[in-house]
């Protein structure tokens, strides 16, 4: 009894992903044998595991490589966060200069978490390159993407989408919206605008039409652009963080920097996570007109 009882102790520890585990040997051939394909077994699931970290670890690498860094444009601020729940995940966010010299924010969430959704997340950035090269306006971007989705049957979940297009010359901000979670608009004198989707999701009708908003703005203007893994974020006793709170803490960090603002609000869902896990890619793009 007393060798059984050493390799079920041995079985749960691998159970509980202490993978590589290993038992003794003992002198019945029988038991003897059972431990060593226990020991085998265990040594090949740790090193599956090994392998599969570092292939994850390198599609992190590549997905990161996807996003923006060290974002430069004349006049305008910018910040970002991206935490994803899982090693890579669904959501993407980017700036690009068109070709009239203004330039595009877009941030996206494609449904589902994983592999699956940051390939999609993949697809969404070559897909909005080409739109960006055809035109300016966020909604025909959208009608584009939204287009070649359909046809090209490239994902099977759907994706909510939000693209604001800036133009300092001409003090203008041009928003259009796919399903997405609402951006939010922040003027010098502390109004906070709510600005809500202009169409239906991408992927679900091929003749979807989504429509451009455009906003007068000058110095001091703010926006936030953020996915719904920051509205739901869940506290231990299942309270969702909701946009009352994403509200209050724009008021509360309206005179920090947009970088400030953000790592503020971060560190405002941490605590209200109190611990508990991610469960949503958490992703948040600012920019600020100065002068």
């Amino acid at each position: 009894a007393r060798p059984l009882r050493l390799l079920v102790i041995t079985v749960k520890e691998i159970g509980k992903g202490k993978l590589g585990a290993q038992t003794k040997t003992f002198r019945s051939v029988e038991l003897d044998f059972l431990a060593r394909e226990i020991n085998a077994m265990s040594a090949a699931l740790a090193k599956a595991d090994e392998e599969r970290k570092q292939q994850m670890a390198q599609a992190r690498e590549i997905q990161q490589s996807l996003l923006p860094e060290r974002v430069y444009i004349p006049r305008l601020d910018v910040a970002s966060v991206f935490l994803p729940a899982d090693d890579i995940g669904g959501d993407y966010f980017d700036v690009l200069r068109l070709q009239d010299g203004s330039h595009l924010l877009a941030i996206a969430d494609v449904t589902g978490h994983g592999v699956p959704a940051a390939m999609s997340a993949a697809m969404l950035k070559a897909l909005l390159v080409q739109a960006a090269e055809r035109d300016t306006s966020p909604a025909a971007m959208l009608a584009y993407i939204n287009r070649i989705l359909i046809h090209a049957n490239l994902v099977s979940s759907f994706v909510s989408m939000a693209l604001t297009r800036v133009d300092r010359d001409t003090s203008r901000v041009q928003y259009a919206s796919a399903g997405h979670e609402p951006s939010w608009l922040l003027s010098p004198d502390g109004l906070t605008e709510e600005l809500s989707s202009t169409g239906v999701l991408l992927g679900i009708m091929e003749d979807g039409q989504w429509e451009d908003v455009t906003i007068d703005v000058n110095t001091g203007y703010r926006m936030l652009m953020l996915t719904d893994g920051v509205s739901e974020t869940q506290s231990p006793n299942d309270e969702l963080f909701g946009r009352t709170r994403i509200r209050e803490q724009l008021e509360t960090h309206r005179h920090d920097s947009v970088g400030q603002t953000l790592a503020g609000l971060t560190e405002t869902l941490e605590s209200h996570r109190s611990g508990e896990l991610q469960h949503d890619d958490v992703t948040m793009l600012m920019i600020e007109l100065r002068e």
